[in-house]
């Protein structure tokens, strides 16, 4: 999009969740954004951009909720598509079918990165899904064509649930019907 209402956006706003007025959030992405976190003043995207918040950067940035700026945290994967994202307490969770490498670091389609100390922690737990989710240690991935999570088969695929410490749990569903993203 390039605007919401009467103002001129691009790719990504903040709308007041009261009123419905669009604030001042203006960090203008030069293309599609394709996830997004908001926590603790800060905000976490990802997308086909190359230029954000007026400041080179491809596929991912981490952006000042207030500002719209973008703040020194770079994150470079090798996939030419933009990654998911999900995050619990300071790590951040990059997840991309076919990602190889993170801040030059190799990995396996998911990767987790330690926003405190800027470091790629050892965590490589499937082969490939399409959607993941953090709630509280739990890392839910879903519908993809894993067959392995965290080095244990999966017996049905699809979908499963790990500690994100690397600790599968019991939970495996299978899906009757494909999800929709």
């Amino acid at each position: 999009f390039t605007e919401i209402g009467v103002s001129l956006r691009n790719n990504i706003a903040a709308v007041n969740a009261t009123t419905g007025i669009v604030t001042n959030f203006e960090p203008f992405a030069s293309a599609s954004i394709s996830s997004l976190i908001a926590e603790d003043g800060k905000i976490y995207v990802s997308g086909l951009f190359a230029n954000i918040g007026g400041a080179n950067r491809t596929r991912f940035a981490e952006l000042d909720a207030g500002t719209g700026l973008v703040t020194d945290r770079v994150l470079e994967f090798d996939s030419g598509l933009a990654v998911d994202l999900a995050k619990s307490g300071n790590t951040l969770f990059v997840y991309r079918n076919g990602l190889s490498t993170l801040n030059g670091v190799p990995v396996k389609s998911a990767a987790a990165f330690d926003l405190a100390t800027d470091t790629v922690l050892d965590w490589q737990p499937l082969e490939a899904a399409s959607a993941l989710f953090v709630q509280d240690d739990h890392l839910y991935l879903a519908t993809g064509t894993f067959a392995f999570l965290g080095g244990h088969v999966s017996p049905r695929g699809s979908f499963g649930s790990m500690t994100w410490v690397r600790t599968v749990t019991a939970l495996w569903w299978t899906l009757r019907q494909p999800m929709r993203r």
